[in-house]
């Protein structure tokens, strides 16, 4: 994992400490050409690192972060693989061919014009700001203070009315989520030169164990890592399948929430490796809650994010974990929500527009809206909540032969994973899923003393996410 910080215009760069990048990585340098600034962090765990002179070419000045997987070993790091394309190809078509996550851009030292790269799962976050200049960043504090903006107040209304996102808009005026999928060009004014959407390549393996099997040598990191097992399906296939070659097992319980993660110690017969249990009070949890929102400057959509950055905390100081793998997915690529009950109250035409590209039926949020549009939002939490702490996730579940996988799609209640879960621990029940634990409601709670309404909009309170919802803002509003 990395981060990495550009601006076309470095005459507008006001904060240059750049916590925010630093943190995602061990090495940092910054690279400039004419008007252009980039700032990068690197966390070298995949292959070897081999200098910081290979992120500027002939032509192009690079900054990535991610992993792509399916790398030629011919080059020490995916790293060196990525660079050649750019350097060498004639367009962007080789990005339909790489397996993987990531965030890129490339600057052109020719025409001075910046491309931005973001993976077709949207694993990795990049945000843009594009008025009186273009500035973006894998992580917000840097952007938000040089773009010098305010709170976007509109951004609460969207996420009372539309479950657990709001799409590519974020908390900050006019500054934007860039596109899943897309290679988008900008001129040196900022104008849109170039778009290419990243193809889609379909799987058609239904042997689930063989797809993951077949992966371990690609998300393996050259690093030691840890797996994550919370007591349910997902985590506890992707914790069995790396048993071997992982060093860490940490699991969390919520005190006086969980009714699934207390029960980790019936894993533990099946594992060589000791499941380190890490016991959260309310307390610790409403502290982690403010804190993260105050380093990430934004929301967390979903209160896993606070548990991710609770766990990375205890990898990174206690155990000098660099890389943790995630169960992220399987959810949502067999199945596993009931979406019979899931309406959408009050989808205005924005929000109607927003969703065209993924649903064509509104009276539900359906499958195919969880797995295209929460799916991501889901892996930016983990990845930002664990990245403030150096601690990169990669998600197995989420390799493309797996996601774009068409057998997987008809799967209903995740058939395939709990197939594949019962021969892993076969004197485990499968527990009915709980969700996400954690102490939401107690966050409102602790800080209801300085809430104040939320005005100009409209208020859910028979949602059972609104009071979480109203806390985060609120937070967010004083920082």
């Amino acid at each position: 994992m990395c981060g990495f910080f550009g601006i076309n215009k470095v005459d507008e760069l006001v904060h240059t400490d750049f916590v925010d990048v630093k943190e995602r990585g061990l090495i940092h340098f910054e690279k400039t050409h004419e008007n252009f600034f980039s700032f990068q962090s690197v966390l070298p765990c995949t292959g070897n690192f081999c200098g910081t002179e290979h992120y500027e070419t002939e032509d192009y000045i690079i900054n990535y972060t991610g992993e792509i997987y399916n790398y030629d070993r011919f080059y020490k790091n995916d790293s060196l693989h990525l660079f050649n394309l750019i350097q060498n190809s004639k367009d962007w078509t080789f990005f339909d061919e790489l397996n993987g996550m990531f965030a890129i851009s490339i600057y052109n030292k020719n025409t001075s014009a910046i491309t931005l790269v973001r993976d077709p799962i949207g694993q990795i976050p990049l945000f843009y700001y594009n008025q009186d200049c273009l500035i973006y960043s894998n992580t917000l504090p840097s952007l938000v203070k040089n773009a010098c903006v305010d709170i976007n107040p509109m951004a609460i209304t969207k996420w009372l009315s539309t479950k657990h996102y709001i799409f590519n808009d974020t908390f900050w005026r006019n500054v934007y989520l860039f596109p899943k999928g897309n290679v988008t060009t900008f001129d040196q004014d900022g104008n849109v030169w170039n778009e290419y959407k990243i193809k889609k390549k379909l799987n058609t393996n239904s042997n689930l164990y063989q797809l993951l099997d077949s992966k371990t040598v690609d998300y393996t990191p050259s690093v030691d890592f840890g797996t994550i097992l919370s007591g349910g399906v997902d985590s506890s296939i992707v914790s069995k399948v790396y048993a071997k070659k992982s060093k860490y097992i940490i699991g969390v319980n919520n005190e006086g929430k969980d009714y699934i993660s207390n029960d980790i110690e019936s894993f533990q017969k099946y594992f060589d490796n000791k499941i380190d249990i890490l016991n959260v009070s309310e307390e610790s949890w409403i502290e982690s809650a403010i804190d993260l929102i105050q380093k990430l400057y934004t929301v967390p959509y979903s209160w896993s994010w606070v548990g991710y950055y609770i766990m990375s905390r205890k990898l990174r100081y206690n155990n000098d974990i660099h890389v943790c793998l995630t169960g992220e997915g399987a959810d949502e690529i067999f199945g596993g929500y009931s979406y019979e009950n899931l309406t959408n109250r009050s989808l205005t035409r924005d929000d109607r527009r927003s969703l065209k590209e993924y649903v064509t039926n509104y009276k539900s949020f359906n499958r195919l809206m969880d797995k295209e549009v929460f799916l991501p939002i889901g892996c930016i939490g983990s990845n930002l909540a664990m990245g403030i702490n150096c601690v990169e996730t990669r998600n197995p579940f989420l390799d493309h032969d797996i996601f774009y996988n068409s057998y997987f799609q008809n799967d209903n209640d995740k058939s395939a994973c709990k197939k594949l879960f019962s021969s892993f621990f076969p004197k485990i029940e499968i527990k009915q899923k709980q969700g996400f634990a954690g102490f939401p409601n107690e966050t409102y709670d602790y800080v209801n003393s300085y809430i104040q309404e939320i005005e100009d909009t409209t208020v859910y309170e028979d949602d059972e996410n609104y009071k979480w919802k109203k806390a985060c803002y609120t937070i967010l509003k004083n920082l």
